[in-house]
């Protein structure tokens, strides 16, 4: 099966935009910024408000806090980063922490990691925002300089097979994933979803695989910008990555959603305000750092660096590289407790959007941000003395129905569902069947479910260009962690356009967590 017939939002920036060993020290042995070139350009690193080449600059302050973490930890070669992506060049800000071995490019069956045109440069971006060598005196730095990443080229051969191969190994540790589908319909990927389930399982000896998934790009386009639209972005098992400029605020293109978990720093588009400054094809003839546009600043004589990285596809990179950190603080980490702790430790950021709200475990969660911007600092001394959260439980319960949904464009048909086990709750799951007499025309329903404490979740925005069909569709929500699941849930459904013709025939829940 071949998936070309979406648009595939990984290489969209490219498109966009063009037409897609030792520390060194100082002398009193401490890592010094400076050894980096373009280190002062990596506002998602140190904001000081620089302007990375853009026409102006950030907030200060405004990064991921991990400055602090790399006199401790700079990640490890014992846990392997897989990247699927279009390849990884061998850069020489790369080449150290690159495992050529364990690579593979499924266009022709071999270890070779480079991408197979000079016009594919998305990887090399990526691996560079997540593991780009530091204190070697030459480029940039990534958020794990020390890391092991592994270029697992999916694009090369594009089909449903080579991406559940490449989502399965069990003997990556971390998946960093900035690709996905950017359309008006339902994604859905289930097979690929169950890869990921035998990963969790299966992965690190147990431990479980991390999976880190980019939200999605659709926010500034007229289709539907819900990351809970893609299996992909809305099982159990995937740390959604919504994006953040060097404001501090949303980027103009980043998806939002219940099932979004934190936010990356992904910049904006590198003309108003910053992009990303990350490594890029080797030379001026190849990648987007070209000789006519060319990011011209000392340390990218030869055209090695871009300044125009950017998407959810640079925020997701973020967040894998704090991940990294965080196992080489504490190798014993679950995937599980990975993403447990990522939500708690991340920072709320822009405090006078109006999506913030506090669930009923009082945690700061928002649609646009879930939980907040990932802080390095925090996360890794959290995982420095995390004990494993207990073994996993969950609870499910379904109703059967036939009702219709009013019409009058104001009136919510409401169901109610009895969760009768106390879990501590990680992740939520809702099947849902809708019968659909207007040919797919799912844009027009806003669904909503209520937890027994209060706290919404918007799984489904009305009045939106979305088509498909909820036929057994699960939506996923992170909104509700550290909640009881204990007592009454509550479904919400309004068709916000009426004069339509929508029955609803069933929905199931399902709720993750621990014992409290």
């Amino acid at each position: 099966m071949t998936l070309f017939s979406k648009h595939l939002y990984t290489l969209s920036i490219a498109t966009s935009l063009f037409m897609l060993s030792g520390c060194g020290t100082g002398s009193s042995g401490e890592k010094l910024p400076s050894e980096d070139p373009l280190f002062e350009a990596q506002w998602h690193l140190e904001n000081t408000g620089q302007t990375s080449g853009a026409e102006n600059g950030g907030v200060a302050g405004e990064d991921i806090n991990v400055l602090k973490v790399w006199e401790e930890f700079t990640g490890s070669k014992e846990h392997a980063i897989a990247i699927l992506d279009s390849g990884i060049d061998i850069h020489p800000d790369l080449k150290d922490n690159l495992d050529i071995s364990m690579s593979y490019r499924y266009m022709d069956g071999t270890n070779d990691p480079t991408p197979t045109t000079d016009y594919l440069p998305h990887g090399t971006a990526v691996a560079g925002i997540i593991a780009a060598k530091g204190w070697n005196g030459i480029g940039t730095r990534g958020v794990a300089p020390d890391a092991k990443i592994v270029s697992l080229n999916v694009i090369s051969s594009f089909t449903e097979a080579n991406l559940i191969d490449a989502l399965s190994k069990t003997d990556i540790a971390i998946s960093s994933n900035s690709w996905g589908f950017s359309n008006n319909d339902l994604n859905e990927f289930e097979s690929m979803v169950d890869a990921m389930r035998v990963g969790s399982e299966q992965g690190r000896e147990g431990k479980g695989t991390i999976y880190v998934f980019s939200a999605g790009n659709s926010r500034s386009r007229s289709n539907n910008s819900n990351a809970n639209m893609s299996s992909l972005t809305n099982n159990p098992y995937a740390i959604t990555v919504a994006s953040v400029n060097a404001d501090g605020k949303y980027a103009s293109y980043s998806n939002f959603g219940s099932s979004v978990l934190v936010s990356g720093t992904g910049g904006e588009y590198g003309i108003d305000k910053p992009a990303i400054v990350t490594t890029d094809l080797v030379g001026l003839d190849r990648g987007w750092d070209r000789e006519n546009s060319h990011y011209d600043v000392a340390g990218n004589e030869n055209g090695d660096y871009t300044n125009t990285m950017t998407g959810t596809s640079a925020a997701c990179p973020t967040v894998t590289g704090v991940v990294a950190l965080m196992l080489d603080a504490n190798p014993d980490l679950s995937w599980r407790d990975v993403r447990y702790i990522l939500a708690k430790s991340a920072r709320k950021n822009d405090i006078f959007d109006g999506n913030w709200t506090n669930n009923a475990a009082g945690l700061p969660v928002n649609y646009n941000y879930g939980f907040g911007v990932v802080d390095a600092y925090n996360a890794v001394e959290m995982s420095k003395t995390f004990e494993n959260l207990s073994a996993q439980i969950a609870s499910e319960a379904s109703q059967d129905l036939n009702i219709s949904i009013p019409d009058d464009g104001e009136t919510a048909l409401t169901s109610s569902i009895e969760i009768n086990d106390d879990i501590a709750i990680e992740h939520v799951d809702l099947w849902i069947s809708i019968k659909d007499n207007l040919y797919g025309r799912i844009g027009d329903l806003e669904i909503k479910l209520t937890s027994p404490q209060g706290t919404e979740s918007i799984l489904a925005w009305g009045g939106v260009r979305t088509f498909g069909y909820y036929d057994n569709w699960r939506f996923g929500t992170e909104r509700h962690l550290d909640e009881s699941s204990l007592g009454t849930w509550k479904l919400s459904v309004k068709d916000v356009n009426g004069d339509s013709q929508y029955t609803l025939t069933g929905w199931k829940l399902k709720i993750y967590g621990h014992t409290p």
